[in-house]
Order: structure tokens, then sequence, then C-alpha cells
């Protein structure tokens, strides 16, 4: 199975091979969704293609993309791949100065960008637009950007004529370039080949057991890897149908819209559906949690951070698989995953067909195959710290079963150590604290300190609901945080949720803050992981008073 695709652009010509007519992806325009065709699909990527090869794009180039989820996104990243060039695509929520050194790490022969709220972020940069060859909008500008007007209606190519234009790909050729930094550091950039981008795709497929009846709807981000393998690669490779969420607003509204039948979201999202049937007192109303995404969803799969146990449970006692999974950017992504045959609580699911997987002697996720990246761009010291002996050490503890499960115990680059030399796994204890209804985000602290203490962001609608069912006397939302009664609420809470943890794993101090992490400020990465050396800056005053 693994050898059916040479590329990714492949299995695009192959669909509209076999079911030309097909309907394969779903967008709004403003005024509804429409659908293009598998045939329409390919002749959007023929006519960009060629619009890049004429502006000297070629095998080897790179080209960059800042853009939000849309159908351009897709087509230009059939485009670049088709021309043998590689796809450099780069978050869209990130600043001017976190994007610039991407680009100037790159070079890109080429920038594509979605919107005069992204050109924005270049008009200061004449020296680096000069170095460019190509550098286009998707809608209408004032700026030196051309228009590169992406729709249905585009002359039609056979996929026989589009092969031939295709450029001839080794499997060992680098298809893309993704910046990642994780929770910490600077952006390295991954490399990922046909090969690792085919196999992962269809590796992912075999374990998951998607149809060609299926309707994804996707709302992740495609300039990270977990949505554009997941969400993406799987939808081409399975000829089935894909619908482009309008914002990470209007979800439940599209879910009901288009009825999707396969949802990939991280755990923040799946914790939100929780909230909301529970505010709404509808959680154990039979078919709830199915009409709220949409009544015909068949299959979730969570990844990009640990999924809370309740979260789990909570979606599994309704009868609605919720599988997790676990990978890197680095491992384009996949390397274990759950599916409705193999799926276990507080796991991660099984390896993926084809790779290996060991835990190291100090407890460390080691993992080796066609999964695992070529290296990072331009920097062979840290892909030598990164690869031993054809080996990705992940930075990842973990333990695997018996019958081959995978759990993730904690992050080796986030462990924290005390000043007692105690070693803790934060992400474990947030992850218990955030279950608790009354906690949306929490960040632990206590590296080389005496103590843990947390930043907890409540839920705002829950502890208004705390306050009038206590009846407790507050005027406003800065009066509450800093109320008695509600400190010591969530004390309790606190106490509560790691009760069954060591004493130097207990919260000694905690600070309730009156605003969430979120990726605009540079406190999440685009999964929503949080970049740790970020909150600590923003709220360092905070912090410090915990130690005071």
């Amino acid at each position: 199975m693994f050898d059916s695709f040479s590329s990714i652009v492949e299995m695009l010509i192959a669909n509209a091979t076999t079911h030309p007519a097909r309907a394969a992806i779903w967008i709004d325009r403003g005024d509804g969704f429409i659908s293009g065709s598998w045939q329409q699909l390919l002749n959007a990527a023929s006519e960009v293609a060629s619009k890049l090869n004429s502006c000297g794009v070629t095998a080897g180039d790179r080209v960059a993309q800042v853009s939000e989820n849309r159908l351009e996104w897709i087509v230009c990243d059939l485009a670049i791949q088709s021309l043998g060039a590689i796809h450099v695509p780069i978050h869209s929520t990130l600043t001017s100065q976190q994007i610039l050194p991407q680009l100037e790490h790159c070079e890109p022969r080429a920038l594509l960008v979605s919107d005069n709220i992204q050109l924005r972020k270049f008009s200061d940069n004449a020296s680096l637009l000069e170095q460019l060859d190509g550098f286009f909008c998707f809608e209408e500008s004032t700026s030196i950007a051309q228009r590169l007007d992406i729709h249905f209606d585009h002359d039609e190519i056979s996929p026989e004529e589009f092969r031939r234009k295709c450029h001839p790909v080794q499997s060992d050729d680098v298809a893309t370039i993704l910046y990642t930094s994780g929770t910490t550091g600077q952006p390295k950039g991954v490399k990922l080949s046909h090969r690792n981008m085919v196999f992962n795709t269809l590796a992912t497929l075999e374990a998951f057991g998607e149809r060609d009846t299926d309707i994804r709807l996707n709302f992740l981000p495609l300039s990270h890897i977990f949505a554009r393998t997941c969400d993406a690669y799987t939808w081409l490779a399975c000829g089935s149908q894909f619908a482009l969420a309008r914002t990470r607003e209007s979800i439940f509204d599209d879910c009901k819209t288009m009825k999707p039948t396969l949802l990939n979201g991280v755990p923040y999202f799946y914790d939100k559906v929780v909230r909301i049937l529970q505010q709404h007192g509808l959680e154990d109303q039979p078919q709830a949690l199915q009409q709220l995404l949409g009544g015909s969803i068949r299959m979730c799969c969570s990844g990009g951070a640990a999924l809370s146990n309740n979260t789990f449970q909570f979606f599994h006692d309704r009868k609605l698989p919720l599988l997790q999974g676990y990978g890197l950017t680095e491992t384009s992504p996949v390397i274990s995953l759950s599916n409705e045959r193999a799926c276990r609580i507080g796991c991660a699911g099984k390896p993926i067909p084809g790779i290996e997987v060991q835990i190291t002697a100090d407890g460390e996720i080691v993992t080796r195959g066609p999964h695992v990246m070529l290296g990072y761009y331009k920097d062979s010291e840290t892909t030598a710290e990164t690869m031993r002996d054809d080996w990705l050490l992940t930075g990842d503890y973990g333990e695997l079963s018996d019958d081959g499960f995978l759990k993730i115990t904690g992050r080796k680059k986030e462990l924290l150590v005390t000043a007692a030399g105690k070693n803790v796994a934060p992400v474990a204890l947030e992850t218990l604290l955030t279950d608790d209804p009354l906690i949306i985000q929490a960040m632990v602290v206590g590296d080389g300190r005496n103590y843990l203490t947390a930043l907890i962001v409540p839920d705002p609608d829950e502890l208004r609901s705390e306050i009038k069912s206590r009846r407790i006397l507050v005027f406003s939302a800065a009066q509450a945080l800093r109320n008695k009664t509600v400190l010591q609420l969530y004390e309790d809470r606190i106490q509560q949720r790691l009760a069954q943890l060591s004493k130097h794993e207990q919260i000694r101090k905690f600070v309730l803050l009156d605003r969430g992490f979120t990726i605009e400020s540079g406190e999440l990465t685009p999964k929503l992981s949080l970049r740790r050396n970020e909150i600590m800056a923003n709220f360092s005053a905070a912090i410090e008073e915990l130690y005071r």
C-alpha cells in the first residue's frame, strides 16, 4: 500500500482520473458552501503551477506561503509540489518580526500571501521583496504583489497532460520545510521528503480507517503538519470530501451545515465541546453530543497535546469514539494512533504500520522509519543532536505496554527540576488541573524553585455560575479574581485534582489570571501548546509575587 503513490500530487491525479466530476472540496464564498470537483481542483493546481513557473520557480526552489486556511492554500501546495519546488508554509498568526527570520533563513524564490492584513507585515521590508522573483496575493491589493486568482473555472486539463507537466520527483527530494520551535527555542526548519509525506499519509489512513464516503471538516491550521497530513492529505489519498470551516468561531454552525463524519481537533476544542453541553444542561441528553457536531459524526481524533481522561470518557460514554494520536513535525507527523478497534484511555494508540518505536533506558520515546525527517534545514549540528543512527529522539517520555499501546508520560525538555532536585512533568499536572470545569488553562512553574506554583485561567462561565449559586458578593470580574471565597474555592479544587500525587508535585501557591494564553500574544503555538518562556516573561511580576 505504501508504494501506491510517488507523491501527494499523484493522489490528486488519481482522483481526477477515476471520478473527475465527484465533489472533492467545499468552501464558503460568503453566501454558503459550494463544492469543487476533483477535475476543477486539478485545473486550478495546473493554472497556479504555470504562473509560478513563469516567474522562475523550478525544482528545488523554496516558495513561502503566509495564509489562513482557504482554497488557495491547498491549490498552491499542490502546484508547488507539482513543480518539484519546496513549499514553506508559515503560520498566518505570526507577527512580521517572527516571520522575517524564517524567510531570511529559507530564501524563497516566491512569496504567497492571503490578503492585505498579511501584506502589511512586509510593507516595510523592501530589501526582502526585492530578492523575490514572484510576489502574489490571493485578493486585490494596493501593493506590488500580483493578484493570484484561484477559482473553479480555470481551463480544463486532462490528468495525463498534468502529469506530463509535473516535475519527476525522487522519493528523498524535499517536499516541504516547516518551521517549528516547539514550546521553547528558536524555530528550526524541518525538512520533510515526498517519501515522508506519502508514507505517513498512507500509514495513517491504514491505521485510522477513513472511507471515501466520509466528509472531513477542517479547522486546524494547514500550516501545521497535523492538519496537513491528517486532514488534507488523508482526504487526497482516500478520495473523500473535505470542507474548510469558515473560522474557528463558526465551527459548530459549519458542522450543522456540512454534517461531517470525521473531525480532527486539539484537546482544547474537545474540552470546549464538553463545557458547552454542560453549561446548557445537555450532557446527559441522548445524541446531544452528536447533534452539536452536525448529527453525522462517526469519529473524532485528538492530537497536538495530552487529552484529559475526563474528556475521553465523556465522548466514549456517549458512544462517539474520541481517538488520541501522537506525533511530531519531525515525524510527518504521526507516530502512533488509536482506532475503533484499538483505543485505550490515557494512551495515544499503537505505532502506525511500518515504523519502529522504542523506549530508552531513561524513558525517552525514540522512533525510526520512513516517517522520520531528512533533518533540519541548514542545521546539521541540531540534526545530529536529534537523530542517532537513524533513530529520532522525540524529547518525550513514554511507556509501551505489552500489547503495544503507547502512553506519553511527560516532556523531556519541559521537565522541571525543583531546588530540591525533584523532577516534575508539568504537562501531567496541567492536564489534571484543566480537567476541572473551573479551570480552562493552567501553567505550572517551579524550575529551580523551592516549591511549585501555577498560573490559572478561570473559565468565566463556570466561575460566574459558581459565584451565583454560592451567592458570593462581587461587583466585577477583577474583584472576583481577588475574592477570598473564590480563591478558597480554587485552592480546594487544585488540591482535589492533585490529591493522588506526591508531596513535591503539589501546587503551593497560585494566581488567577484575568486573561487566557493566546496564539496572538505568542504564548501558544499554533497547535495550542504552551510557550513557557513567553508566558513566564509576560507574567513575570505575578510569578515573582508567588515566590515572594
